[in-house]
């Protein structure tokens, strides 16, 4: 009887180690898919939310809702958008609202982000607070530019 309970625990522990585990970008690509978008049209999302600073957020908000229009990035937006010009929201076809937050769960995401995709996998993560605002929103300007 211990001989088939070894058994078994050795063969689940194998069986565990060698399934593969989803990698964050397909993640993404499993959301995006979920609400009718292609991840692989896109190179940036942008994920916008109201949790942490909030001069940060709209800050950062603001910078990004010049892109908007732009066909390589996409936007999470975890909140009421009210940094965004709204009647340009409402013609665009590169926003996805996530009102349960359900993105920033499941990256497990600590407030607004932004991710650079390349070659189907996750390049860069930057996440938005104080610390050095000012020199990643920079950074983020000469990613996309």
């Amino acid at each position: 009887m211990h001989l088939l309970k070894f058994i078994i625990l050795i063969l689940t522990i194998s069986f565990n180690a060698c399934s593969e585990k989803q990698t964050d970008y397909d993640k993404i690509n499993s959301f995006l898919e979920k609400h009718q978008f292609e991840a692989s049209r896109y190179k940036y999302i942008f994920v916008i939310d109201d949790d942490g600073c909030l001069k940060c957020n709209r800050y950062f908000s603001e910078y990004s809702s010049q892109l908007v229009h732009d066909s390589l990035v996409f936007f999470i937006l975890s909140t009421d958008g009210s940094y965004f010009p709204l009647d340009e929201i409402e013609q665009c076809n590169n926003i996805i609202w996530d009102s349960d937050q359900a993105f920033k769960s499941m990256l497990s995401l600590k407030s607004s982000t932004f991710i650079k995709i390349d070659n189907n996998r996750i390049d860069t993560t930057i996440e938005i607070n104080a610390y050095n605002l000012q020199e990643k929103i920079e950074y983020i300007g000469k990613i996309i530019n």
